[in-house]
């Protein structure tokens, strides 16, 4: 599902003090994707995963620690494109890493975030 999106989310980041790296896509990182590749999947690849809730972020940060152990609050301005894909809570967002960075309000490490 496609749609326009503002607000609060969350994503995974490796140090207290966010850069641009933090927020590329797979895409930008120089990560290759399959050749057949859904056009959900493309548009995903080509996105910035983020959460909904700080729960789900930190989840993710302690399964996969090399993606970082601190978790950014976005808020995202209005009407950015956000497209709901993979797990409950995923959404990936379309959005340049430079606007990302300028909409951190707040920087959490896991350790902080009771297990929910």
């Amino acid at each position: 599902m496609v749609r326009s999106l503002s607000g609060r989310f969350y994503r995974v980041v490796r140090s207290p003090t966010p850069t641009l790296t933090d927020f590329y896509s797979p895409e930008r990182q120089g990560r290759k994707v399959s050749l057949a590749a859904t056009s959900d999947l493309l548009r995903s690849f080509r996105s910035v995963s983020v959460w909904d809730t700080l729960d789900g972020a930190a989840r993710v940060a302690r399964d996969y620690p090399k993606l970082g152990r601190y978790v950014a609050v976005i808020e995202l301005p209005a009407n950015v494109t956000a497209l709901r894909f993979g797990a409950p809570g995923h959404w990936d967002i379309e959005a340049e890493p430079d606007e990302l960075l300028k909409a951190v309000v707040e920087v959490v490490p896991i350790a902080t975030v009771e297990r929910g």
